[in-house]
């Protein structure tokens, strides 16, 4: 007897813990099971970008483009429910899962309970819960722009205990106004952020001086879209005099900056490239040919004939863009862009050329020919990624490391047009704006711009 009641208590506790294992399986493949708030954020995050996989069509911001898409907001919600946890640590991750699913009122009040409960606290840690309120609000869908608002004006009474975060705050304000073409609010913007970095001691300067470089670029690019060469390289050479000698990493991204904005006001050099594909030109036989000749094309250099294509063209107003293999989301949202730019513009003197360069390889094939690489990039953007404009393909020139390593030297263009990877060129052949990237919140002002040098005079370049 005594070994049966030892053997029925022992059995249930093993039959208790293979129904509590039971259970927690069960539960782990519930959608969302154990998550908490701010996992249904990173879930949110993931599963837009897969409902937007396919929407290239990110231009200028609207209310519409820029909400959740349904399936998004009823997964954050079904997240939200089954959260695991509603600790005090996830307070902002809750508000910010109800700013996600509208429900402002509701992520209005738990920011502010948790806020207040930072009352008694430093200010520095007053400082970064304001900051992640300011930050929650941005990132909302569409942002709730007032609210950030009021988090920086929080954050700026603080004073010198909250200048590293107003550095970052202020910085991502003048970016959102800046894709908003809002250019005094992005002018306020970027001078607060500078004055906040101002106020930190030299060592914290020093964790912050990447992002007073990457202001100092904003407020460039924005000068050279609205003022020219001269006032983005005042901008630069201002950077230049405030960041330390230190701050190396920072001191490089605006030294790259001042390269490039160099090339504005200055006479563009011709493209040189092996291969040009998509001209417009009849084929000539060489470079490499696509299949059925899909496209038109001429093939220059590395033995082919055919004499190349002058671009920028004379007479026309001419975009230059770096692209590369393989396109992916950056890269098809500015594809989208080019394309509505051409039906917006359709003018014959209006042209467009994607740059890129061999690199000895394509896919598991290495060593490739120069000759092998630019038919397959042919095929690759021009056939299938079907780019809107030329394709001119340099050959690039190249030497080997004792231990075999391929050393690809600078190109003529990478040389002509450095740190660039957007160049507007008028029909007089002058550069009038660089960039290094193609930014797709800015396609209205770039048309107007681009517009504006349509209407213009000037014969062909010499």
């Amino acid at each position: 007897m005594r070994c049966k009641s030892t053997i029925l208590p022992l059995a249930g506790v093993a039959l208790a813990g293979v129904v509590r294992i039971a259970a927690a399986q069960q539960a782990s493949e519930r959608p969302f099971g154990g998550f908490i708030p701010g996992r249904c954020i990173i879930a949110s995050q993931q599963i837009d970008r897969v409902q937007r996989r396919e929407v290239v069509d990110t231009a200028k911001w609207t209310p519409k483009q820029d909400t959740l898409y349904r399936v998004t907001t009823d997964s954050v919600q079904m997240c939200q429910t089954a959260a695991a946890t509603k600790a005090d640590g996830e307070a902002l991750n809750t508000a910010h899962v109800h700013l996600l699913t509208h429900e402002d009122s509701i992520a209005l009040a738990t920011a502010r309970r948790h806020l207040t409960g930072f009352a008694k606290r430093t200010a520095a840690e007053r400082a970064w819960e304001l900051y992640l309120a300011f930050s929650d609000n941005m990132e909302g869908k569409p942002a709730r722009v007032e609210e950030a608002r009021a988090a920086i004006a929080a954050l700026d009474k603080l004073g010198k205990p909250a200048a590293s975060v107003r550095v970052l705050a202020h910085f991502e304000m003048a970016s959102f106004a800046h894709g908003r073409e809002q250019d005094a609010t992005t002018r306020a913007e970027t001078d607060a952020a500078v004055a906040a970095w101002k106020e930190l001691p030299e060592e914290t300067r020093l964790w912050r001086a990447t992002t007073l470089a990457y202001t100092y670029e904003l407020r460039a690019q924005l000068e050279a879209l609205t003022k020219g060469g001269d006032a983005a390289r005042a901008v630069v050479d201002t950077a230049l005099a405030t960041l330390p000698l230190e701050a190396r990493q920072a001191r490089a991204i605006i030294e790259g900056a001042k390269v490039m904005y160099g090339n504005m006001g200055k006479k563009a050099q011709p493209l040189e490239a092996g291969f040009w594909y998509n001209t417009g030109a009849a084929d000539q036989g060489g470079g490499g040919v696509l299949s059925q000749n899909q496209v038109s094309l001429v093939g220059t250099g590395s033995g082919s004939g055919g004499a190349p294509p002058v671009r920028p063209g004379r007479g026309k107003v001419s975009v230059l863009l770096d692209i590369y293999r393989p396109c992916t989301g950056g890269c098809y949202a500015m594809l989208a862009s080019i394309r509505r730019l051409e039906d917006r513009l359709h003018s014959q003197n209006f042209e467009v050329t994607f740059l890129t360069q061999t690199w000895g390889f394509y896919l598991d094939t290495a060593p490739a020919t120069p000759q092998a690489e630019a038919q397959y990039d042919s095929i690759y953007f021009v056939g299938d990624v079907k780019i809107p404009g030329a394709l001119a393909v340099a050959n690039t020139q190249f030497s080997f490391k004792a231990d075999g390593r391929r050393i690809n030297a600078p190109t003529a263009n990478g040389t002509n047009y450095p740190q660039t990877g957007v160049v507007f060129v008028d029909k007089s052949g002058i550069i009038r704006f660089v960039a290094s990237y193609w930014d797709r919140r800015l396609e209205d002002r770039y048309a107007k711009m681009l517009e504006g040098m349509l209407a213009e005079g000037g014969g062909a370049a010499p």
